[in-house]
C-alpha cells in the first residue's frame, strides 16, 4: 500500500500539534478557571475534527496501491511549452527527458505577466 499526502494536509497536522502544545502548556503551567481550560479543549477538538473533514472530503489522504505498470513504461513529456523553452529546460538523464517543473513554472509566470503588463501598458490614456 502508498499512502499519499497532501502538502497542506501536513501543515494542518503540524498547526494542530503546535497548537495543542501550547494549549496543554497553558493548562498545566497557568492558574486558568474550568472554564478557560474547557474552551481551550473545545478548540483542540474542533480544529482536529475539522481537519479529519477536510481531509476526508478532499481526499488529502489517500491509500493505493502501487502501480506496477508505471514503472515499466517510458516517461513521456506532460507538458506541451514552446520550442525555445523546452530547449532551455530539457535535461537529458539516462536518455531520458527531465523537465525541471519549477523552471518551467517560473518561465511561463514570467512570460504571463509580461503579456499581461504589455495589454495594461496597451490600454493606457
Amino acid at each position: 500500500m502508498v499512502i499519499r499526502i497532501r502538502r497542506w494536509v501536513a501543515w494542518w497536522f503540524c498547526l494542530g500539534v503546535i497548537c495543542g502544545a501550547v494549549a496543554l502548556i497553558n493548562i498545566f503551567f497557568r492558574d486558568l478557571t474550568r472554564k478557560q481550560d474547557q474552551v481551550i479543549l473545545f478548540l483542540g477538538v474542533v480544529h482536529w475534527l475539522l481537519g479529519g473533514l477536510v481531509c476526508w472530503a478532499w481526499e488529502g489522504v489517500r491509500l493505493d496501491k502501487p502501480k506496477r505498470d508505471a514503472a515499466q513504461k517510458p516517461a513521456t513529456n506532460i507538458a506541451q511549452e514552446p520550442e525555445h523553452v523546452a530547449s532551455q529546460l530539457v535535461v537529458h538523464t539516462r536518455g531520458q527527458a527531465f523537465r525541471p517543473r519549477s523552471r518551467i513554472r517560473q518561465e511561463l509566470l514570467v512570460r504571463y505577466l509580461l503579456r499581461h503588463w504589455e495589454h495594461i501598458q496597451s490600454h493606457r490614456p
